[in-house]
């Protein structure tokens, strides 16, 4: 009876300490020179518009970092690129991969993607993991004004077994 206790006490914590190991959530960037790592708060499958989106959060402080995949884009064969592109309203054109970094706090202007592409290396739908790298060109928001705007170069991106959950929507 003991062996069997034994046996089952080291098969549990085996299986405990591989999938620890297999989805340890890590994210980092290096911005304009700057590395930037934080704790994924948030990684949801999210729609917006038609489109399904992975939307993952990264937050470090006051600095916060929203990187956005599509979803129809990832699947099939790996690797797959995913580039930027505009939005385009009139026709509903949406890029396949986004960033958006918010380094003074939400209640400070956001920083958006003006070019740049992400490269996803793992996706599991069945296990809802994804990794992969990026690097983006973003531009500082300022309303009300055409001067020329400030941008920050994001190099270096990496993300390494983030697990997503889908965003259901509640019925009213």
């Amino acid at each position: 009876m003991k062996k069997i206790l034994l046996k089952t006490f080291f098969m549990i914590t085996t299986w405990v300490l591989i999938n620890n190991v297999n989805y340890a959530q890590t994210f980092s960037c290096v911005v304009n020179g700057n590395t930037f790592t934080g704790k994924v708060t948030e990684a949801l499958q999210v729609n917006i518009g038609k489109q399904n989106f992975l939307q993952i959060k990264i937050q470090n402080g006051d600095k916060g970092m929203y990187l956005y995949l599509k979803v129809d884009k990832i699947k099939g064969e790996l690797p797959v690129k995913l580039e930027y592109m505009p939005h385009n309203y009139e026709t509903g054109q949406t890029p396949d991969a986004e960033i958006i970094w918010v380094p003074d706090g939400p209640d400070n202007p956001q920083w958006n993607s003006i070019e740049g592409s992400s490269e996803i290396t793992k996706f599991d739908e069945a296990a809802k993991t994804i990794s992969g790298s990026f690097e983006f060109e973003i531009e500082k928001m300022v309303y009300g004004t055409d001067n020329q705007k400030e941008t920050a170069k994001i190099k270096d991106g990496k993300f390494e077994g983030i697990v997503y959950k889908i965003d259901v929507p509640t019925k009213k």
